[in-house]
């Protein structure tokens, strides 16, 4: 399942599992292996200059605070008019091409710039020859709608793009500055010239609520980058988002909450036997510590892993985790075995998990929320927002309506694969 096993040493051994020291734990390290196994899906942004790039980008993604970085400021050239930044998460890299001036058909600028797109794309080929992670994943193209005008070279590069096999959307940006019909001459314009590529309408002006916020297409333009990566990358994509909370709750669930529960009931069955409460021991508490980081980390809270694991030692949060899911997991789900070693099977330890997995991703969703209401998470601290007595609610709930987060099919999915074994 890819899960290194230096957090979880014993998995193997057939042996009782070692107790769970949480004062002696690594969280430093954890954090950091956690964010090396991300793949980073490599993005190009294009589009002539004053095409609304920075501002689209910016609306998107919560890009590093360095100076109040934005698309073309506190970056580093990486090739021919191209440069590269992060993200905040540090688990997408994008690369802003540095525009054109518009300025007639086939001007030098418009072909130079033409040459430094189709540089990068095929400079990463050449560097990562055969090493896909490296490569140029997506192309986002910024069409203005003010402009009124899609130009050669705009089409030059996208149907470039594609005969590279490297999907490319099309965003009309400023669709403030233009009414509905001008936009749609615009869209149809593009239409006639690329048929086959996918247009979004977008304006960092509309707010919600306003006219023409139905043609602001932030969900779509999400949908269509998520669908055009693979999984690996996915998961370096979701972090890098902002305020997209449904999709970062679908990626849990659909890769997080299995994995980690997977891990859990393996653990289990490798081993000779499971001390009740096994939140006390080692590696299951490891798993579950894991876990937890990996979700905070999904949702791009803006804390150091540092600061969290502490707060959360300073609060008990850690013992409180396994302990107290344990006790209250473990008088409804099925236990082997009877006596003062009573024998923890693989139900129990994927119930534990996904209900834990769970209900930390209620909490993450909680606390954005929280920050929203208190002008930014700078105004509430994550580690002060963790409380046992928010966690334990959570964890009944979660408990109570597991069918609600499809849990049940988890579950029976991890004690099916084990029961081959």
């Amino acid at each position: 399942m890819g899960f290194s096993t230096k957090f979880i040493k014993g998995v193997n051994d057939m042996k009782p599992i070692k107790k769970f020291d949480y004062e002696k734990f690594d969280y430093d390290s954890c954090y950091h292996e956690i964010v090396s196994e991300i793949k980073k899906p490599n993005i190009l942004i294009c589009g002539a200059t004053g095409a609304g790039k920075s501002s689209l980008v910016n609306s998107i993604f919560q890009l590093k605070e360095s100076e109040g970085a934005t698309v073309g400021k506190n970056s580093r050239p990486e090739t021919r008019g191209v440069k590269k930044y992060e993200t905040q998460s540090g688990s997408v890299n994008l690369y802003d091409s540095e525009g054109y001036e518009i300025g007639g058909v086939g001007t030098e600028k418009e072909d130079e710039y033409y040459k430094n797109v189709l540089a990068v794309i095929n400079d990463m080929k050449n560097k990562y020859h055969g090493d896909m992670s490296e490569y140029i994943h997506e192309v986002w193209y910024c069409v203005s709608a003010a402009s009124k005008r899609f130009h050669d070279v705009d089409k030059k590069i996208i149907k470039y793009v594609m005969g590279e096999k490297i999907p490319v959307m099309v965003l009309v940006t400023k669709i403030d500055q233009v009414d509905k019909e001008e936009m749609d001459a615009l869209i149809d314009e593009i239409h006639s010239q690329v048929t086959s590529v996918n247009i979004y309408t977008y304006s960092a002006n509309i707010k919600e609520n306003q006219p023409g916020y139905e043609y602001v297409q932030n969900e779509e333009i999400i949908k269509w980058a998520m669908d055009n990566l693979d999984n690996s990358l996915q998961n370096g994509f979701i972090p890098a988002v902002k305020n997209d909370i449904s999709s970062k709750r679908n990626l849990i669930l659909k890769e997080y909450i299995p994995k980690y529960a997977g891990i859990a009931g393996a653990t289990v069955l490798g081993t000779s036997f499971v001390p009740v409460p096994f939140s006390d021991s080692m590696p299951l508490m490891g798993i579950q510590v894991k876990m937890s980081m990996s979700i905070i980390n999904v949702y791009g809270i803006d804390a150091s892993m540092e600061k969290v694991a502490a707060g959360i030692l300073g609060t008990g949060m850690i013992s409180y985790i396994g302990k107290t899911l344990a006790a209250q997991l473990l008088s409804i789900v099925p236990v082997i075995g009877t006596g003062a070693k009573a024998t923890v099977n693989v139900s129990v330890a994927a119930t534990v998990t996904a209900v834990l997995g769970t209900a930390i991703t209620l909490l993450c969703e909680q606390y954005l929320k929280e920050c929203v209401d208190n002008n930014g998470a700078e105004n509430l601290p994550f580690a002060e927002f963790i409380t046992t007595e928010k966690l334990k609610e959570l964890i009944v709930y979660v408990k109570n309506n597991k069918s609600e987060f499809g849990l049940d099919s988890i579950i029976n999915s991890v004690i099916k694969k084990n029961s081959k074994n």
